[in-house]
Order: structure tokens, then sequence, then C-alpha cells
């Protein structure tokens, strides 16, 4: 039977080591102390959500070893820390959870091999975000090929990070690891809880709600580079027919309701686990009920 949460925020699931409790209760404070000035949808409670979901999707993806609950329970703590949407950098986050867990897994982690514990966390913490399974604009531009089935596409993205992160990330346990995370963040983008925080973040950026004459960007529009660009300038990775007034150059304006067909509606299709699957099929029914209702009230009709 799983510890009950206490005060402190104990995740379900979680193993219950003194080792455990050090480098959590840390890991805790300092991320605590670093999204304190961020809006709802990237808060404390976003990250506490993440890290008990993720627990329950490894406990059910067969993950039983203290070692490797730790390795998940941690990198979900750490997975916004410096998000790039509210520090300006891609590599920021990265950078700084790799000098935190140096700084602080030698003496608290239950790992022996520290390098790989530090290695496996940050590779965790830089594979989590929905950015990185988007095209690149460098990626096959302008050779006039066939579109890419999603398989091929999920091959193409698979080798690459191998390529990039070696024998790290050809470790079929860790990807195991990184796909509970990766599911977790992604289930806490969708249903009740992912239409609040959507609403909440476009209203902190000064996203519009809504506007009929701005369409969802699709397919090639739709690139890395694009997304990345209009959520640092304050869009949600948007569409617009403008820019947003004191924006960089190349900044969109945005919709809110246009980031629900952009990312939250594929968000189902691109989980990893079965356990995070089930859970994102319930969750998308939420988000497709809410957004036929919002055109109706928004049409006048209902």
């Amino acid at each position: 039977q799983p510890p009950a949460a206490a005060a402190s925020h104990r995740a379900p699931g979680a193993a219950n080591t003194p080792e455990r409790d050090d480098i959590v209760n840390k890991a805790e404070a300092w991320v605590k102390r670093e999204m304190s000035r961020n809006d709802p949808s990237h808060d404390w409670w976003h990250v506490h959500r993440v890290r008990v979901l993720a627990l329950t999707l490894a406990r059910e993806e067969g993950v039983t070893e203290d070692v490797a609950l730790e390795i998940v329970e941690v990198a979900a703590l750490l997975h916004d820390v410096k998000d790039y949407k509210y520090s300006g950098s891609e590599n920021a986050g990265a950078l700084a959870v790799r000098s935190w867990l140096q700084a602080n897994s030698m003496r608290y982690s239950l790992w022996e091999d520290v390098n790989w514990y530090v290695d496996a966390i940050v590779l965790i913490v830089a594979r989590v975000g929905f950015k990185n399974e988007l095209k690149s604009e460098s990626a096959g531009a302008g050779d006039g090929a066939a579109p890419l089935s999603e398989k091929r596409k999920k091959e193409l993205a698979d080798a690459e990070w191998e390529e990039k992160h070696g024998a790290y990330a050809r470790s079929a346990s860790l990807r195991v690891l990184c796909g509970c995370v990766q599911d977790a963040d992604r289930l806490d983008a969708m249903g009740a809880i992912g239409i609040a925080r959507t609403f909440s973040y476009g209203g902190a950026r000064g996203s519009p709600m809504h506007d009929p004459g701005i369409s969802p960007r699709e397919g090639d529009d739709l690139t890395r580079e694009r997304y990345v660009a209009d959520a640092a300038h304050g869009g949600q990775g948007g569409s617009s027919k403008g820019f947003k007034a004191g924006a960089g150059a190349g900044a969109r304006v945005n919709t809110t309701i246009n980031h629900f067909h952009e990312k939250l509606l594929k968000l189902a299709g691109m989980m990893k686990t079965a356990s995070g699957y089930r859970r994102a099929m319930v969750r998308h029914d939420t988000m497709t009920r809410f957004l036929e209702d919002f055109e109706f009230e928004w049409n006048g009709i209902l």
C-alpha cells in the first residue's frame, strides 16, 4: 500500500527512503523558489501534479526499483525549471538542472553512479517538451519528398535522439522512465486541468481568447522554430494575421482556442506509455466536448 500524501506533498507511490527524502525535499524547495513568479499554468502545483502522475504511470508500466522511481520523481520535479517560455532560452533549463544535480546528487541520491544519474535526469528534462517532436525547418525543406508517415517521423526522431545523446538514450529502461514523465506532463495539458491551464497562460500573456478569422497552423506551417519563437514572444505557438504590439520581429498575435487545435488535441496520439494513452483518451474527449460547446456559445446557438 503506497504511503499517503503528507504535508510536504510526498507523492503517492514514491520510494520511502532517507536518501529519497533528502534529494526530493531539496528539489521541491528549489523548484518552488524558481517557479514562484510563474502564472498558474506553470506553477508549483503543475509540477506537483506531473510528479504524482509520472510515478503512477511508472508503477503501472512495471517500474518498481527505488532508484528508477527516484529518477522519475526528480525529473518530474525539475522538468519546467527555467522553461524557455519564461526564461527566453532553450538551453537554460537543462543547464540549470545539470548544475543543481551536480551540486546535490553526489550526497543525496540513491544512485552509486552519480554521472549516469545526472545525465539520465537531464536527458529526460531535455526531451519532455512538445516542441522536440515538431519538424524542424531545416529538416528536409524543399526536397520534394512525399509527406512522412507518423511511424517514420517517430523513427527519425528516435534516431536523432540516440545520435545526440548516445548510449544513455539507447537504454530501454531510460526510454520508459522518460515516457512516464513526458506523458504525465502532457496529460496535465489535457482535460479539465488542461483547459484551465491554457486559458490561464493565454490570459497571462495577453493572447486573444478567440478570433474566427485566424486559422490554426497545420502541417509545414507549424515548425519547431516557429513554435518556439511564438511562445518566447508571449504566444502559445499559435497563428495570426498580425504581430503583437511591443514584441520582437516575427512575433505573432495568438489565440488561445487555436492552441487546442495546434497542440492539445494532438497529444493523445503522442503518448509513449499504454497507461498514459488510456488517460489521454478520456482527457481528449473532455477537450473536444468543451470546444464544441465553446463554438456553439460563441455563435449564439447554445
